[in-house]
């Protein structure tokens, strides 16, 4: 046998072994240009593989890559379930948010109010401190988008 493939110490699963060989023995065989009559698929594979590896580099990607890519993802029928299925979940949040501000607004309404009238509470220099952060952000958001046209 090869020199090579004798250096290989046996592997523990069978299995692992026999596949194993054939991908060297597929190598072996377009390496040498040998007749590919009589292989079976797995073989075939194996050749195509190793004609791909013996190939080379291309030397950069073409210029409208990117867009093949993101074309071909949005094209995938899981993109579009996962973006139905987000549409859902997000309009059953929306739905499932006016039912408990129907149920329960009206108990919330007295505490925020009362919140609100008093801000020297805890609760009230938190709610302050909050709409600080948020109005923040907004700011730092709107000035980002100005500075970027």
């Amino acid at each position: 046998m090869n020199q090579h493939l004798d250096d290989i110490p046996p592997f523990e699963d069978a299995a692992q072994e026999r596949e194993w060989l054939a991908q060297e023995n597929a190598l072996r065989r377009e390496t040498l240009n040998l007749d590919p009559a009589g292989e079976d698929e797995r073989d075939r594979l194996y050749r195509r593989l190793a004609q791909a590896l013996h190939e080379p580099i291309p030397d950069g990607l073409p210029p409208d890559f990117v867009m093949r890519v993101v074309t071909r993802a949005a094209a995938t029928p899981s993109a579009r379930f996962e973006y139905v299925l987000m549409i859902v979940l997000v309009v059953a949040l929306a739905v499932a948010t006016g039912i408990v501000i129907a149920t329960y607004g009206s108990e919330w309404v007295p505490s925020f109010s009362a919140i609100l009238r008093v801000r020297n509470t805890q609760a009230g220099v938190w709610l302050m401190a909050l709409a600080g952060c948020l109005g923040a952000s907004w700011l730092m958001e709107r000035w980002q988008r100005r500075g970027h046209r």
